[in-house]
């Protein structure tokens, strides 16, 4: 069978289209037809060399697909010979077929093409940035004297915690941080939801994820 390889890090152009032997099925296993592979700035990223996973070469790119199931390896039964698929695996789906553990796939439906499939299929990646905060990190005990230690240097130093003046440069820069913080997600339109130590978290999640669900329907 054809299959798009990589076998040495570099560009899309120093990929190759090569023959390998075609896969079987290992236990728990299926061997699909791909009909369409989705490819990203992640598989950019992989055949460069510069993901934090580097698959032994020669390797193919696209990490999700779509197509039919070829055959079945033993203790698979939620899956037949015929059935339309997406699926997901590391990398290797640039390929004819691909042998792919059956708990990576799922149905696909038949009024969704295979293109448009494996397009859905590469966006499973849904990034919410969800800060665990506590109030006793937002400002000092009045403790008095502290001794300090960085965990980093090991340089000690005092610090006088009952002081009106260091709990507000306390409290200020602990503002700064979270402010830099949350521009940062905004810029990135990252949806984030800080959560606090000291407030029930379940409701807050409900609420959160309701009105997400409703945005995103509206296309927002």
């Amino acid at each position: 069978m054809k299959a798009v390889l990589c076998t040495h890090f570099g560009t899309p152009d120093d990929l190759e289209l090569a023959d390998i032997p075609e896969p079987k099925p290992g236990p728990g296993e299926a061997v699909i037809d791909v009909k369409a592979a989705a490819l990203n700035f992640f598989d950019l990223l992989i055949i460069a060399g510069k993901y934090q996973h580097k698959p032994p070469f020669p390797f193919s790119p696209a990490a999700e697909f779509a197509g039919i199931v070829e055959s079945v390896g033993a203790g698979v039964r939620d899956f037949a010979p015929g059935d339309r698929v997406i699926g997901w695996t590391g990398w290797g789906a640039a390929r004819e077929k691909i042998a792919a553990g059956a708990a990576h796939l799922v149905k696909l439906p038949q009024n969704l093409d295979f293109e448009r499939a494996a397009s859905v299929c590469s966006k499973r990646h849904d990034l919410i940035a969800v800060p665990i905060e506590d109030p006793g990190e937002w400002q000092l005990p009045s403790a008095g004297l502290v001794r300090i230690e960085d965990p980093e240097t090991g340089r000690t130093f005092e610090a006088n915690f009952s002081s009106k003046k260091v709990q507000r440069e306390f409290a200020r820069i602990v503002s700064e941080r979270r402010d830099r913080r949350d521009a940062i997600f905004r810029r990135q339109a990252i949806d984030f939801l800080p959560l606090c130590t000291d407030k029930d978290y379940f409701p807050i999640l409900h609420s959160f994820f309701e009105h997400r669900e409703q945005r995103l329907k509206r296309g927002g």
